[in-house]
C-alpha cells in the first residue's frame, strides 16, 4: 500500500511541486495539471444516454436499449468515450504508477460531474464506493486506482467514501480483451458485502467509482450485492465509457 500513501502525501504537497507545464500539450499551465485549453477541451460536453452513459447520435435522452429494459444501477455518469487522451492517461495512471495522472483524472471526473449532475442529487449520496480489488492485484499494483479517483471526487465533494464495504473474493481475470458473456462469467460471485456494513447501507444512496465502464459487467454484478445488502440507489461514475460492440453474427 505504499502507493497510497505517497498519493496522500503528494495530495498534501502538490501546490509545490505541480508542473509549471501543462500534463499534454506542454505549454505554460500556471502550476496546474491542464492548461486552460486542454481543461476545456476535455471536458467538452457530449452527447449521451441519461441512463447508461452511451454515445448517442440522436437528441433522444435515452438510447434505444435502455427505453426497453431495466438495470440494477440507476445511472452511469462518465467524462466521455474511451477516446484519446484518456486511453493513455488512465493506463499510465494504473500500469504505469503515474500517480499525477490519478490526480488529474479525478479532477476532471469531479469537474464534470459538478457540471453535471445538480448539487440537489450530489446532497442526497450517502456514500462512494470505490470497485474493489481482490487482495492479490492489489499486492501486485500497490494501491487500488478506483479508490485514488474517489478520494479526489469524496474530498471536493464531501461525500464519505466505504473502502471495507465490499470485498473482492474471487481474482478474476482482467476484462479487456473478453466479449459481453465472458466478461459476465468472469465476475459472477466475483463480491461479497462485509456485513458489518449493512446497517449503515440500508436505504442508502451509493455510487460506485470505477476508471472505464465497458460492457457493465462488473459494476452491474457488484451493484446486484448492494441491492440485496439493502441499498436503496446505486449509480457509478466513471472516466470513460466504451461504445457498445457489434454483436457478432454466428
Amino acid at each position: 500500500m505504499y502507493i497510497s500513501v505517497l498519493y496522500k502525501i503528494l495530495n498534501h504537497l502538490s501546490a509545490y511541486f505541480l508542473p509549471a507545464q501543462c500534463l499534454l500539450c506542454r505549454l505554460p499551465s500556471q502550476h496546474e495539471l491542464l492548461c486552460q485549453y486542454c481543461r476545456n477541451f476535455l471536458l467538452k460536453q457530449r452527447s449521451y444516454c441519461l441512463h447508461c452513459a452511451l454515445p448517442l447520435t440522436q437528441t433522444e435522452a435515452y438510447c434505444a436499449q435502455c427505453m426497453h429494459q431495466k438495470d440494477t444501477f440507476t445511472q452511469i455518469y462518465a467524462i466521455n468515450d474511451y477516446k484519446k487522451p484518456y486511453p493513455v492517461l488512465i493506463k499510465n495512471f494504473k500500469y504505469k504508477k503515474n500517480l499525477l495522472n490519478g490526480q488529474l483524472l479525478g479532477q476532471l471526473l469531479c469537474s464534470s460531474i459538478q457540471q453535471n449532475i445538480s448539487k440537489k442529487q450530489i446532497s442526497q449520496i450517502n456514500f462512494l464506493i470505490p470497485i474493489p480489488l481482490h487482495h492479490q492485484r492489489l499486492q501486485q499494483r500497490g494501491f487500488n486506482q478506483a479508490q485514488l479517483l474517489a478520494d479526489v471526487i469524496g474530498k471536493e465533494l464531501c461525500i464519505p467514501m466505504l473502502t471495507e464495504a465490499v470485498q473482492r473474493i474471487k481474482n478474476t481475470t482482467a476484462q479487456e480483451g473478453l466479449n459481453e458473456r465472458e466478461r459476465q462469467t468472469n465476475v459472477k460471485n466475483a463480491f461479497k458485502l462485509n456485513t458489518k456494513y449493512q446497517y449503515a447501507l440500508k436505504d442508502a444512496y451509493v455510487v460506485i467509482i470505477d476508471d472505464v465502464v465497458s460492457t457493465g459487467s462488473t459494476v452491474k454484478s457488484l451493484c446486484s450485492i448492494l441491492l440485496q445488502g439493502g441499498v436503496k440507489r446505486v449509480d457509478i461514475w466513471a472516466i470513460c465509457r466504451t461504445a457498445r460492440q457489434p454483436q457478432k453474427s454466428k
